[in-house]
């Protein structure tokens, strides 16, 4: 079940509001709730607003009681229409002055259809899992995670790494 809520036109640049809405993508909505009220962005009260109302949307649409259950599942931030002014300059030219606006759209899913992401940062390195009780189809579909390498920094380790960085004619 998907829940949906739009704000249009709000006046911050959308490249301001990709950022707040970076941090909360894929969030539960009580974690997204709080995130939101502790940051010091512009653009965290409307988002929290529309988080809000979604929230509102799913008690009042789909009659969901609680809304622990609810994930952000898509949250996408596109570009407006623009206000465009004009500032005066020297010689008698006019230089435009584009205010941006920004389209929001918020997605949420209940956690049982949400199919339960793993994500690198939180969940635990899952091993083999038993496939006791289950049925051959989702034993198959059953993926072991993927083991991320540790990361290392070639750039430092290459023999020509300071001739990259200090390239000068004379040594």
């Amino acid at each position: 079940m998907q829940i949906k809520a739009e704000l249009n036109h709000l006046h911050i640049a959308p490249r301001k509001v990709r950022l707040v809405a970076g941090l909360i993508r894929g969030l539960d909505l009580a974690r997204a709730e709080l995130e939101l009220n502790n940051l010091p962005k512009r653009s965290a009260t409307p988002l929290l607003k529309l988080l809000k109302s979604a929230e509102a949307n799913a008690r009042h649409n789909f009659q969901l009681q609680d809304p622990k259950d609810l994930v952000i599942k898509t949250l996408t931030v596109n570009q407006g229409s623009m206000l465009k002014r004009f500032r005066p300059r020297a010689f008698g030219r006019a230089a435009m002055i584009r205010k941006k606006t920004s389209h929001i759209s918020l997605v949420l899913e209940t956690r049982q259809f949400a199919g339960e992401k793993i994500s690198k940062k939180t969940a635990p390195v899952l091993k083999d899992m038993p496939a006791e009780g289950l049925k051959e189809k989702d034993a198959k579909k059953m993926k072991t995670p993927v083991q991320f390498p540790e990361k290392t920094n070639k750039a430092s380790k290459s023999k020509g790494f300071m001739k990259k960085v200090f390239q000068r004619k004379a040594i």
